[in-house]
């Protein structure tokens, strides 16, 4: 299995160049896990192991609500959605110290402990 996941994301010239094939996953864990897309993520990579070599090659995901859930559980109270530019705070919004990494697939959260 492990070998079709990394037929997945094979390694594109850019990370916008590839678009994952679910056509290597077999049916019975799609459907397993249809209606939960967080779960069937975590299937997915739960047993990819970090290559030193090839650092650029994430075995994690993120998205809002996933982050949520473990600042809420880290003892975070006040958790928001933020944004490209968007910060709450006026001084994190300077775009030239800010967001520079790849805003087109950063997931932006806010949180106060």
């Amino acid at each position: 299995m492990i070998k079709n996941i990394k037929s997945l994301n094979p390694k594109p010239a850019s990370i916008f160049d590839h678009q994952p094939d679910i056509s290597v996953v077999p049916d019975i864990i799609i459907k397993q896990n249809k209606d939960r897309r967080d779960k069937l993520l975590n299937h997915l990579t739960k047993d990819i192991m970090f290559d030193i070599n090839s650092p650029g090659n994430h075995v994690c995901w993120w998205n809002y609500n996933k982050l949520k859930q473990y600042l809420s559980e880290a003892g975070f109270s006040v958790i928001y959605r933020s944004g490209y530019g968007q910060s709450r705070l006026w001084w994190m919004r300077d775009l030239r110290y800010f967001d520079q990494t790849y805003p087109q697939i950063s997931v932006y959260v806010e949180a106060i402990k």
